[in-house]
């Protein structure tokens, strides 16, 4: 398949992501595209993009989860500003406590890079009940050889802020 045709096939993550959820969750009902509207039997999906990116990274899953009928919430936070461990818990909180005043029934995580990492941290402190399934797209689990590579240089630490000089693979690392 040629280059010009394969940009108008949906990014294999999203479908990927989208495959995984559908497969092992069922949506109840259409949920409402209203921030704020109470949904009673629907899928909350807290979407986390990584490192130095914003939530418009994740914007095509968004979109592909709320047609899907996922009630999806996309946020946005300081990648580059905080260590892993504030982020985790303040940002992963943020996303339950959304799909929470959604009322949904069971809230999943669809994370890109670091938006793993944060997800799994939180996850060692806080379970909550009616976690369901959480999809990583790409986390450096076990760091990342490119932040030992480059963890010493000023503009590194600069463009990567704290959480970046965590993901090395060695005891420095998370």
């Amino acid at each position: 398949m040629n280059r010009v045709s394969d940009k108008r096939l949906p990014n294999r993550q999203v479908l990927f992501a989208l495959f995984l959820l559908m497969t092992f969750t069922t949506a109840d009902a259409r949920l409402g595209e209203t921030p704020g509207q109470t949904v009673s039997a629907g899928e909350c999906v807290v979407l986390l993009h990584g490192l130095g990116r914003t939530s418009r990274s994740m914007h095509k899953l968004d979109s592909a989860l709320g047609a899907a009928g996922f009630f999806p919430v996309n946020l946005d936070y300081p990648s580059r500003e905080k260590s892993i461990e504030e982020l985790a818990m303040q940002v992963v909180q943020r996303g339950l406590d959304r799909c929470s005043t959604l009322q949904s029934k069971s809230v999943h995580f669809v994370t890109h890079s670091m938006g793993g990492i944060l997800v799994r941290y939180f996850l060692g402190y806080r379970k909550p009940g009616n976690l369901g399934r959480v999809v990583m797209l790409s986390p450096p689990n076990r760091g990342s050889e490119a932040a030992d590579l480059l963890q010493s240089s000023p503009f590194y630490q600069w463009i990567n802020g704290p959480a970046g000089l965590q993901l090395v693979t060695g005891s420095d690392g998370l």
